[in-house]
């Protein structure tokens, strides 16, 4: 879960990611010492994958990006306590990362 604070307003955002084909989910991992970072979301290369972004209390989105792009996003739902956006995303192109090597 991820959080802003600042003195102007606080939000709190939820992102759930799933496969686009299936809706299974993804993998997460806690990964110790062993790299850089501690934990590891486990994507495919090749896939696409269903993003939805909760903020609470609601909010506007103008632009959503990941690694770099721009991604076309939907709101798909919108009230007072919450706003809900939804976009695809893949990993077409990408390669496999190396045993490890994250």
């Amino acid at each position: 879960m991820a959080s802003s604070r600042t003195e102007e307003s606080a939000f709190k955002m939820d992102i759930h990611i799933t496969r686009f084909e299936d809706s299974s989910p993804v993998f997460f991992k806690v990964d110790g010492e062993r790299f850089k970072e501690t934990q590891t979301l486990k994507l495919q290369v090749d896939t696409s994958y269903k993003l939805s972004f909760e903020f609470r209390p609601s909010k506007e989105v103008s632009e959503i990006s990941i690694g770099g792009g721009n991604v076309k996003h939907e709101l798909k739902r919108s009230d007072e306590r919450s706003s809900v956006y939804e976009c695809s995303w893949s990993t077409n192109g990408m390669s496999t990362s190396k045993n490890k090597d994250r």
